[in-house]
């Protein structure tokens, strides 16, 4: 973890509201998929907190983060330039689980929330898994590096404008199948998934949300509970959980 300042590479708007940003920074190399960093926005007092952004990708002296304009924060990152100077600190967090028993592996995301997942399915595929790759969205415009994430595995695009639901489309797609399952979704979605590979005890990891203050675990502003009412920081003790920590009655 490093408090520094990085110059912007690189800010493109992809589509509608979705950017992608590439930061120079030495030691990319050491990051894990699922870490993300915690980065000031602005040099003014507002926004005065940092706002979380998933390691999107990694390459040698590099970063890449994904992210959609939904605020002030946000906005004024969408307006930074090449050259210009931003203030992170990360990587931060626990990442995914790369190594384990499973030959194949089920990845999820829909909208943003593939953000941390082409960093993950360029780590598996080292590792010569084999990668299912689960994209959602309302429609294709909120299908997001698509070409990226075909190169490391066989994809699947479910669209909600075309009656498809991304959970149903889920369960019948591993029904009978060894897979590990790593997931990155809106809240209500991780929700559902967790739950269902919580009871039908298949190994899933999750990448869960929160508001987060410092992303070190000191303002505990992004606690959930997990099993026995023991408290989880989703910055330290995560993002990423094993769909069996959380409880998700009171996620």
């Amino acid at each position: 973890m490093k408090l520094e300042k990085v110059k912007v590479i690189s800010n493109v708007n992809l589509r509608k509201d979705y950017y992608l940003m590439k930061l120079e920074y030495k030691d990319s190399l050491l990051a894990k998929p699922g870490q993300f960093l915690m980065i000031k926005c602005s040099n003014l007092i507002y926004p005065l907190l940092r706002r979380p952004f998933a390691i999107h990708k990694v390459n040698k002296d590099s970063f890449e983060i994904l992210y959609k304009v939904v605020g002030e924060g946000t906005k004024i990152l969408s307006e930074k330039r090449k050259g210009d100077e931003i203030d992170i600190l990360g990587p931060l967090g626990k990442g995914f689980t790369l190594d384990h028993n499973f030959s194949s592996t089920v990845i999820l995301g829909t909208g943003v929330g593939c953000a941390p997942l082409l960093f993950l399915a360029e780590e598996l595929s080292k590792r010569n898994k084999k990668i299912f790759i689960l994209l959602g969205g309302k429609d294709e415009s909120f299908i997001l590096r698509s070409e990226e994430f075909k190169k490391f595995g066989e994809c699947f695009f479910i669209l909600k404008s075309k009656g498809e639901s991304v959970f149903s489309f889920f369960k019948d797609f591993i029904k009978d199948k060894k897979t590990f399952v790593y997931v990155c979704t809106n809240r209500a979605l991780s929700k559902e998934i967790g739950n269902f590979c919580k009871i039908q005890n298949i190994p899933c990891e999750i990448s869960l949300e929160s508001h987060m203050g410092c992303g070190i675990g000191v303002c505990l502003g992004c606690v959930i509970y997990g099993r026995n009412n023991k408290f989880l920081k989703v910055c330290k003790d995560g993002p990423v959980f094993s769909a069996k920590e959380v409880d998700w009655t009171k996620y």
